[in-house]
């Protein structure tokens, strides 16, 4: 049963990390979405970019990123975000 456990934490830390890179690869991409924002982004960009390289990033951090994100994506095109999930 241990082992079990052990096993699935594992897995979930290796997703959450897989994810956590991939996240800060997007956000590198979109970079030009970040320019004009207001104070209020500025200070909660820098936090979440500080969730996105923190080495044990938390799920909520990744979600507040990821909806970040889709926000100023909307914002800047003013049109709908949708996101794909595909597992690989």
């Amino acid at each position: 049963m241990k082992v079990q456990k052990s096993w699935k934490l594992n897995t979930l830390l290796i997703s959450i990390n897989s994810i956590k890179d991939c996240l800060g690869e997007v956000y590198d991409k979109y970079d030009y979405i970040f320019i004009n924002m207001t104070i209020r982004e500025e200070k909660d960009y820098i936090k979440l970019n500080k969730a996105i390289d923190d080495e044990e990033p938390t799920l909520d951090g990744i979600e507040k990123s990821i909806l970040f994100l889709m926000n100023m994506l909307y914002k800047y095109y003013n049109k709908k975000v949708m996101l794909f999930i595909d597992e690989l």
